[in-house]
């Protein structure tokens, strides 16, 4: 009868504590030093700070504390949508007013439709890490080379809504009206016949090929083949309006959508409740940095997801 009560007590014990640590989500939001809730995009450097941007600045956090940036410090504009780093490794910014270049972690330089920009109004950024910064602008693409600014004829006057580039693929280009790749001077539009044509979010997986996020689902694109697979709710997602997406190391694939966040392994989707508050599980934007870490942003401040150590008993 003891051997009874103690079997029961230790499962009972299990169960509630795979239950509340089956994910283990750790929040930073201004009660941590956020200077804002809402985190449009993250980016880790080459020295492993963690740099963050929300509609109230930019943010770089070291592991224990966050220092913050504004237009009182030079930022163009406190509405920040996009990070990257180039050339001598400074970060670059981009922002509704135009793109800053952060230099020594102090100084600002702002460059405007006055250097070459399409727009100032500034909504992705990417890097081939050697001699050109990507841009991308509610009115156009370009990019930097030999501190010039060169606009790319093909796309001007489209909006791009994200940018991604790798070198085994070339520059990813997301758009208002279609997904494009860049391999060289001309980019090439790539038809999505069964998705809406709003793209929102593009990664990149040598294993499984370029993952497309859009407003109407998730697009599987193997580059070779042109083979198209499209996810929609009745193939396991919670939610078809997909607002961010990375590749982590272990060949899964991690969608974020208004209604919470999934990760794909090619076989089936796990379902993650970053909180009981909605706000926590709108995801804006996800990145890993070189911990295998994976970061999410969303509408109640940054979460970092470290590992999943415990079994999950749940609904499912």
């Amino acid at each position: 009868m003891l051997i009874r009560k103690i079997a029961i007590l230790f499962l009972f014990l299990l169960l509630k504590q795979a239950g509340a640590q089956s994910y283990n989500f750790k929040n930073y939001s201004v009660e941590n030093g956020l200077p804002f809730i809402q985190i449009f995009s993250i980016y880790q450097d080459d020295r492993g700070y963690l740099w963050s941007t929300g509609y109230g600045g930019l943010s770089r956090f070291d592991g224990k504390e966050f220092i913050n940036y504004s237009p009182k410090q030079g930022l163009a504009n406190h509405y920040c949508n996009a990070l990257s780093s180039w050339g001598d490794k400074n970060l670059w910014i981009g922002t509704k007013s135009g793109l800053n270049e952060l230099v020594n972690e102090k100084d600002f330089r702002t460059y405007t439709v006055n250097n070459g920009l399409p727009s100032n109004n500034v909504s992705s950024l990417a890097s081939n890490k050697t001699d050109r910064l990507f841009v991308g602008t509610d009115k156009g693409l370009c990019y930097i080379k030999n501190k010039k600014f060169i606009i790319v004829k093909e796309l001007q006057g489209t909006p791009i809504t994200c940018l991604v580039f790798n070198a085994d693929v070339g520059l990813l280009i997301g758009t208002t009206s279609g997904f494009y790749i860049m391999n060289g001077e001309k980019p090439l539009k790539i038809n999505l016949p069964e998705i809406n044509q709003t793209i929102n979010c593009i990664a990149y997986q040598r294993s499984s090929g370029i993952w497309i996020g859009t407003t109407d689902g998730l697009v599987q694109l193997h580059p070779e083949t042109k083979k198209q697979i499209v996810y929609r709710i009745t193939n396991g997602l919670i939610d078809e309006n997909i607002a961010s997406l990375t590749a982590d190391y272990n060949n899964n694939i991690w969608v974020g959508t208004h209604s919470g966040l999934m990760k794909f392994n090619g076989k089936q989707f796990a379902y993650y409740k970053i909180s009981s508050d909605q706000n926590s599980n709108n995801i804006l934007c996800s990145y890993l940095d070189y911990e295998e870490n994976m970061w999410f942003g969303t509408h109640a401040g940054l979460f970092k997801f470290r590992d999943e150590g415990f079994v999950s008993f749940g609904p499912h």
